[in-house]
């Protein structure tokens, strides 16, 4: 494989396996790749991420688990293994006052130095994405290649259309619409592309979600090979109190739908990824195929001298009343999200307190994330609502 294909490919499954990569007060520092020769894993890929002091490093996209979200790093740096690891690219992020990405450059590694490959320009309307462009270089200067435009409705996704640039021209290109359910978590996404002066179906994402816990079962995915949409693949998630445990694919052969791939993910006691096997269907069994292993560095946030903030919530899984201790606090905001990324509580303390209670009774049962903010930075927590 080309090395512009494997950063890209690269890239793309880090994207959808770090739904839940880090804890409050966590960030990912390094994440190494192994992969099967023969009977053992030997090193393949590594990346390396630098952060500013306050940046985050991960967020929750309200597309989960479609768009789990991605890495808020400054920069990494991509290794690739050929005896010893190498240098292949490193990517650059920068971000405004909101701490929204607005621009995203990857360079390539020639042996010598570094030298322009792709870039990405974010524009808002308000802290919402509106314009994301995507160019490359061509050795003199970036030209454009595609741009994507995007539509909001109450703080939610609605629409993207992808257009690629031709001649001086923007033309469509794919236009996707994403709905909701009544608990507005993610409920399809439906993708068209443009063909003879109109839009025409191209592909189907239809989610399916726990009644108890909320938390996504299966995604499946329909094509239209000419025929009309068709079963292509789905995803299977499984659970074990709260956490997935492994994520099954399959492909539909026409008759049924058959084994794929296989992520079986490990946490610690911090509740931050740590591992997981990446393993492939022989037709028989499972086949090791790769691990990834996940190093974390614990941050405090921006501009702060002061101790790190310890802030533990119980019980988990909630039920009626959420209890979050404190520490070192003064006055902090709380907020708490839902699985689509939207607000759905907020409150303000003025006060030092070391034990806050959260009425969540209302609350349909499922999958949330608590955000505590302070002068000494941002932790986040998930919970569970029985």
């Amino acid at each position: 494989m080309c090395s512009f294909c494997k950063v890209i490919l690269s890239i793309a499954v880090l994207v959808f396996n770090l739904s839940y990569v880090q804890a409050q007060g966590f960030r990912v520092k390094e994440i190494h790749i192994d992969q099967t020769t023969g009977a053992d894993f030997t090193s393949f890929e590594h990346y390396t991420y630098e952060y500013a002091s306050g940046r985050s490093g991960n967020y929750l996209s309200q597309l989960f688990p479609f768009a789990p979200g991605s890495i808020d790093f400054d920069e990494c740096i991509y290794e690739i293994y050929l005896g010893e690891f190498i240098p292949a690219a490193k990517t650059l992020k920068q971000f405004n006052a909101d701490t929204n990405v607005t621009e995203a450059t990857t360079l390539l590694w020639t042996g010598t130095d570094y030298i322009n490959f792709t870039q990405e320009t974010f524009e808002y309307i308000g802290t919402d994405l509106a314009i994301k462009y995507k160019n490359t270089w061509d050795g003199i200067s970036w030209t454009p290649v595609l741009k994507n435009e995007y539509v909001h409705a109450g703080g939610l996704l609605t629409q993207k259309t992808e257009y690629s640039y031709d001649g001086g021209l923007w033309e469509n290109s794919e236009q996707y619409t994403y709905t909701y359910d009544g608990e507005v978590r993610l409920a399809s996404v439906d993708i068209k592309k443009w063909f003879g002066g109109g839009w025409t179906d191209k592909e189907l994402y239809t989610f399916v979600y726990d009644d108890i816990s909320g938390l996504p079962t299966e995604v499946t995915h329909q094509m239209n090979f000419g025929a009309g949409l068709e079963n292509n693949a789905r995803s299977l998630f499984y659970y074990s109190a709260g956490w997935l445990t492994e994520k099954t694919d399959q492909s539909y052969d026409g008759a049924g739908w058959v084994n794929s791939k296989q992520y079986l993910p490990t946490f610690d006691i911090d509740q931050n990824l740590t591992q997981f096997y990446l393993n492939t269907w022989d037709g028989a069994v499972w086949a090791d195929s790769l691990h990834y292993t996940f190093t974390y560095e614990y941050f405090t946030g921006i501009n702060t001298g002061n101790e790190k903030d310890v802030c533990l919530i119980y019980p988990n899984p909630a039920g009626d009343v959420l209890n979050i201790s404190l520490s070192n606090t003064g006055e902090f905001e709380i907020t708490v999200f839902d699985i689509a990324g939207r607000a759905i509580q907020y409150h303000g303390i003025s006060q030092k307190t070391d034990l806050m209670q959260l009425d969540v009774t209302a609350l349909p049962k499922g999958f949330y994330i608590v955000m505590l903010q302070d002068v000494a930075g941002v932790n986040t927590i998930p919970f569970m609502k029985e």
